[in-house]
């Protein structure tokens, strides 16, 4: 959507004519609608601050509901202790530094005087210094899908976590092989690899390749705080 499209959509909630808005991941931030009082997480996120991000959505005139949806027995259950787990440690942290931050404050720094305050300065001539030359350096443009797709994404995460190498492989060969053993729509698996990378599950060594980060065991074996 255009910044206009956007624009009248919100206009839109916050005159009453709609009362629903459906929106992806760009919503987390950025929207100030007082009358929201209902957000709905279609998944758990394993970021403590896009949780508390997309929390925020409510609330902000009256008390607000927070609703995430959660597929039992899989890595949203994770994700979701995860969050709650990181927000609560975040939390704890903030408080710390609130109790401490005024003390720090009040302390003086006393300046050091070392024997040089005491020698004589001679005159000498300030060296010339020359210019720094910056060296130039190529930016690496990292890989992104050409179009996202919604349709038989959640088949093919599944896919890609279970075949997923642990070593580092080509984006392209990779959708390639998919297409010719599994049968899934190229912009379905562009797509399910650009979820696992913002999900932080795999990454980017070098533009165009990827690799796994973290496993379903890994996650089986996470100190959740529950």
């Amino acid at each position: 959507m255009t910044q206009e499209q956007q624009r009248e959509v919100l206009e839109k909630l916050r005159g009453g004519e709609a009362n629903v808005l459906i929106a992806t991941s760009i919503a987390e931030e950025g929207l100030d609608i007082p009358e929201v009082d209902h957000v709905v997480f279609y998944e758990p996120v394993p970021s403590e601050i896009r949780y508390i991000q997309r929390r925020g959505r409510t609330g902000r005139r009256v008390a607000g509901k927070v609703t995430i949806l959660i597929a039992e027995d899989t890595v949203d259950e994770a994700f979701y202790w995860s969050s709650i787990s990181r927000a609560r440690k975040m939390k704890r942290i903030i408080g710390q530094l609130n109790r401490k931050l005024p003390e720090l404050l009040k302390e003086k720094t006393k300046p050091t005087i070392t024997l040089m305050d005491y020698r004589p300065k001679a005159e000498t001539t300030a060296p010339t210094m020359q210019p720094l030359q910056a060296q130039p350096t190529t930016k690496k443009e990292l890989w992104k899908p050409e179009t996202l797709q919604t349709k038989g994404v959640s088949q093919a995460i599944k896919w890609l976590m279970e075949n997923l190498p642990e070593t580092t492989v080509a984006i392209e060969e990779f959708v390639k092989l998919a297409y010719e053993e599994q049968g899934f729509e190229k912009p379905s698996v562009e797509t399910a690899i650009w979820r696992l990378i913002q999900r932080c599950q795999i990454y980017q060594p070098q533009p165009g390749k990827i690799k796994k980060t973290i496993s379903d065991r890994y996650l089986n074996e996470l100190d959740i705080e529950r």
